[in-house]
This record gives C-alpha cells, structure tokens and sequence, in this order.
C-alpha cells in the first residue's frame, strides 16, 4: 500500500520506476549469522536450526520474491545496507540540506551504530560500531530481564525508569560495559546470551542483579524499576557521548537520528537540552513493518474443526505483546457472539470485524493492511494465502493433501489421528480430545515464528 501510494502521488507507475530498493543486504547479514553460530559452536546449534531454514526458503531469494511482487518493475533492484536505509530515513526527509546523522539499533547486517555526514541526496557513513557490541540489544537484554517483549517492550522499560532509581550503573559499568569518552564501545560478553542462544541474558547476568528475569506479566516489583532506571541512564550517557564525539568530528550544525534506540525520546530531549547541535530531527518509524494488523477467524461450521476459543485467546495475547498487533476477530454474522467471547479474553487490542467485512473487496482491502491470518482452512483462509499473506491453518480431521491452499507463505499445524481424516461426523467418539483440540497454543505460536520469521 506504502508503493501504491508513493506512485499515486508522483502520477506515475511502476514501470517507469528506475531503482527499487531493499532496506539491507541480505547476503551480508546471513555471513553475520552463519559467522556467529560458527564462534559459538556447539553452543546454540537449536538457535542455528531455528533460524536458517527460513533464510534458504525465503530470505537469501530476496531478489526474486520482490521482483514477484513487483508486477511491471523493470528497473534495477539494489540493497543498500542496513545502516544506511536508517541515515537516509532520517537524513532526507529532514528539513536540512546538510547535516550529520546518527543510527543506532540492535543490528544491521553487522553494524549496529554508525554515523556520518549527509549531503544533497549523498550519504558518508564514517564510523561504526560491530556486532555482539550492541547499545540495542544491551537495552534488549534488560527488556527480557525485566519481564518485557524484546523489540517491542523496550518503551515500557523507558516509562518504569523514573519509577527506579539508577542503582545498578556501577554494576552496568564495572561487568556488562567497556565505555569510552568517544561513546564507543565493547560488552562483555560473558554476561549475555543472545549470539547463539534463545534468551538474552544467561546465568552470569542473572547473578550479578540477584535472580532470574521476571515472569512476563506477574507482579512489578522496585527492583525492575531501578534496573528500567540504570540501563535508561547508561543508554543516556553513551548516546551523549557519541553525539558529542560527532559534533567534534564533524562540525555539522544539525543532527538526524534514526534506528530502534532513537525512539528512546528521554535520551534524546537530554541531546537537545545539551545544545551539542542547534537542532536534532529523529525518523519517527524507526521500525522494520509497517503493518500491524493481525486477523483471528475463530470459528468453524463443525465442532469436529473447532479450536478452542480459550486458545485462540492465547495466541492473540502473544501477537499483542510480541508485535504490537491489533487483532481483527472476522466470522459470519452467526459467529458474532463467539467473536464478542474472544474479544473480552483479549481487551481493547482486539475488534470485532465479524459481520461487517461481508464482500471480496472489504476482505481482500483488510488483508492487505495485515501481516497475519489465523483460522482453519476455508475460504477466506485460502484467499488470504493466494494473495501472499502469512497464513496460519489450524487442520483437524481434514487432509493436508487435498485442503491446503495455493501459495508459498502459509504454515498448517496438525495432529495425526488414526482415525484421521474422517468424514467429519457430529457424532465423533472422541470429540473432547479429538484431533484439533489436541493442537496446544504453544504449537501455534511456534507456528507462527517460523512464518514470520
């Protein structure tokens, strides 16, 4: 929709478009991952096995699943790092003709900050920070400590910072980072975990803050506020140091900062309250997607296909919290009230679409905004998947052969039964722990990461 809408504004369209470009080089980031597991094996081979399978079925044919989107494009396609993609969301639409910038994330393809000067539509890259070396995934790894979504709860940790106070800075200075005047830097990084495990931090960061990390959604206690407030001032210090290293090297009046970490807005005031430069100007969608809608067809016209609605619950809470998704419950006008049920398990992130999006164009105008289907194998299901959106299929006593859908990004969680498939019949002997119901939400949500990656 970003694309029609760029072309629509320019009154052209896509053949006459000469470059077309992706945000990072997909090549250069898969060396990056392939290079790590090595360092580290035979610890995180899970982790590598996890990982690469989507990177040989999708993410290395980069080239070949744009040009298929782009039906008409006969220009060049080119991959400009990732760093860069961030300087230039930052740098060109600014109100400034020259000015430094500054991108700071967890990481690019190897880069994880960098800066530089930019110029008219030229960007200079002249420094930057590498992989494990992080200020990203330091803030990262006590987002997961303190109970929080990693890229995606790290704002909650900058909201609790004023609740705490910065008592564990020596702690941050003394074990976890090497920080010198010039804002760079080195983690130690024997304290973390995230280069070849599933978790952030290990059993060293644990014991250096006194205990394990917090269990997502339980009770808020003093000491995650005072970890929110050191890591919150820690993050604040090397950010200052680094624009004033910039300022120094550069001369430049302005700065534009991009990357996840410049949507920490407390660090940033306290740049602009320095007076470092004259005016700073942050990309204010420093994220990855821009798609937020997930969508959740609950229901079935058998029982025998029905997941329970408990379940469906559990996984709308993980995409709320771990992608920030609005969740849009779809169904018939007969299903309303089984969406209402799902709706008050999920709160306000979640509506209730069912009965209104009733024709092709409605359906097919909401699957475009969304990053994700949920449901069991059905019309809408098969639609969904056809048009390239990820589609999740909850199978129950149906055959994977003959009902599953056209198209190349769909996943189909399944329990084999004996006696499945079936002819579906309302009087199955099993039906309290028949096939679907079999399937637990963990399944489903494991589904989901790897199609999504």
């Amino acid at each position: 929709m970003a694309i029609e809408y760029c072309l629509k504004e320019g009154g052209i369209g896509i053949a006459d478009v000469t470059y077309a470009a992706f945000y990072e080089k997909p090549l250069i980031k898969f060396e990056r991952i392939i290079e790590t597991h090595l360092a580290y094996a035979p610890s995180g081979f899970k982790s590598f096995l996890m990982s690469v399978p989507l990177w040989l079925k999708e993410k290395l044919w980069m080239s070949e699943l744009i040009k298929n989107e782009l039906c008409g494009f006969g220009g060049n396609l080119i991959f400009p790092q990732h760093h860069e993609s961030h300087a230039a969301s930052a740098f060109y639409p600014s109100p400034f003709a020259e000015a430094a910038f500054l991108s700071i994330d967890g990481v690019g393809e190897w880069a994880t900050t960098s800066w530089g000067i930019g110029r008219g539509n030229q960007l200079d890259i002249q420094c930057e920070l590498r992989f494990p070396h992080s200020l990203g995934l330091l803030y990262s790894a006590f987002t997961y400590y303190t109970g929080f979504k990693v890229n995606s709860g790290e704002y909650k940790v900058m909201g609790l910072a004023p609740y705490g106070e910065p008592k564990y800075v020596k702690a941050i200075y003394e074990h976890l980072i090497d920080l010198k005047d010039d804002g760079s830097f080195r983690l130690n990084m024997d304290y973390f975990n995230y280069c070849a495990g599933l978790t952030m931090t290990n059993e060293r960061f644990h014991a250096l803050f006194g205990g394990g990390p917090r269990e997502p959604e339980s009770r808020l206690t003093q000491r995650e506020m005072d970890l929110a407030a050191s890591v919150q001032k820690v993050t604040e210090e090397v950010i200052l140091r680094t624009a004033r290293h910039i300022k120094k090297e550069t001369g430049q009046r302005y700065l534009c900062i991009a990357g996840g970490v410049a949507l920490n807005c407390v660090a940033n005031g306290k740049v602009l309250k320095e007076w470092i430069f004259e005016d700073i100007w942050i990309q204010p969608a420093a994220g990855l997607s821009g798609r937020k809608i997930a969508i959740i067809q609950p229901g079935a016209r058998k029982e025998l296909r029905l997941w329970p609605i408990e379940r469906y619950a559990e996984v709308g809470r993980f995409l709320i919290e771990h992608y920030g998704a609005k969740v849009v419950l779809t169904g018939s006008r007969d299903e309303i009230p089984l969406l209402q049920k799902l709706k008050e398990l999920l709160g306000e992130n979640a509506v209730v679409g069912g009965g209104t999006i009733d024709t092709l164009k409605k359906l097919s105008a909401l699957f475009e905004k969304s990053f994700l289907y949920i449901g069991i194998s059905g019309g809408a299901s098969h639609i969904a998947a056809s048009l390239g959106l990820p589609t999740l299929l909850i199978f129950g006593p149906e055959t994977i052969e003959q009902w599953r859908p056209i198209g190349n990004r769909y996943m189909i969680v399944k329990k084999d039964f004996p006696c499945s498939p079936c002819n579906q019949r309302k009087d199955c002997p099993i039906l309290e722990r028949n096939c679907i119901k079999a399937i637990e939400s963990g399944e489903v949500i494991a589904g989901i990461k790897e199609l999504l990656g």
